[in-house]
């Protein structure tokens, strides 16, 4: 191998790209084997496909540096999946740009495993386009874990599928570690008739966890003593998988009527 001839023609691209110094020696760092894709038909393609996505060898740097790995073979998948995201689905390019350089893990899935997901996503009444939006991470979350947030909120906590589907960055959240001890708090509040107003899952889900505590937990605790042991126990319970959150939900109230404004079915 003569590096003159092999690695220094590619070293020249990146540069001419806008990737030099310490940036390229990250990158080159977090990926080695690109030292070993063909120039001509694997480099170079590849970043011309991402330039005509991204608009400008910048926004390219940008994507390339959140440790993504460049092959023609993702990079045409990636192709596949945005145009069937701007094609079919209605996002606009904007969008998809933005977030095409912030989480490009979002893209770099098979593009029949992308399709299949988008697929799913309608089928649970969600708007891919309105969804991605909000949360192109959605595209990450496993079947599974979908159907499991969805059937307790919507069959445990009464709220409407329309209402859930407003709200795809709960499907971020751990359904045992977070959503459950979450709810289980907020369902008993309710039940005792100690908050009146309307709880959207955006508001209970991404609150950092001091904030809730002191918003439905301490400041309760005088009228609802056991409202700690309630969101400690599920909290502790599904982390050590020892199973207590599943006892804890089940002794708390299961017919609490929510306000009509929750989307209660």
């Amino acid at each position: 191998m003569k590096p003159d001839k092999t690695l220094k023609p590619k070293f020249d691209f990146f540069n001419s790209r806008g990737l030099y110094g310490l940036d390229l020696a990250n990158f080159i760092s977090n990926d080695p084997l690109i030292l070993r894709q063909s120039f001509n038909t694997g480099i170079i393609p590849s970043f011309d496909i991402l330039k005509s996505i991204l608009q400008s060898d910048q926004n390219v740097i940008k994507m390339i540096m959140q440790f993504v790995r460049v092959r023609i073979s993702i990079v045409k998948a990636l192709m596949v999946n945005v145009k069937l995201l701007r094609c079919e689905e209605g996002v606009p390019e904007n969008n998809i740009r933005k977030h095409l350089i912030k989480k490009p893990g979002s893209f770099m899935l098979d593009s029949k495993r992308f399709v299949k997901i988008v697929r799913k996503v309608k089928e649970s009444g969600f708007d891919p386009s309105y969804t991605f939006r909000k949360n192109p991470q959605f595209m990450m979350v496993s079947e599974k874990k979908i159907m499991a947030i969805m059937n307790f909120l919507v069959n445990e906590m009464g709220y409407d599928s329309s209402i859930v589907a407003e709200y795809p960055k709960v499907f971020n959240h751990r359904l045992k570690e977070r959503i459950i001890p979450r709810c289980s708090v907020i369902r008993i509040l309710v039940f005792r008739g100690l908050i009146k107003e309307n709880i959207s899952i955006g508001t209970f889900s991404t609150m950092v966890d001091k904030s809730f505590l002191e918003k439905f937990v301490i400041k309760y605790e005088q009228e609802v003593p056991e409202l700690m042991k309630i969101f400690q126990g599920v909290f502790n319970g599904a982390r050590k998988g020892t199973g207590k959150e599943t006892r804890n939900v089940q002794c708390l109230p299961t017919a609490v009527q929510w306000p009509p404004e929750l989307g209660a079915s």
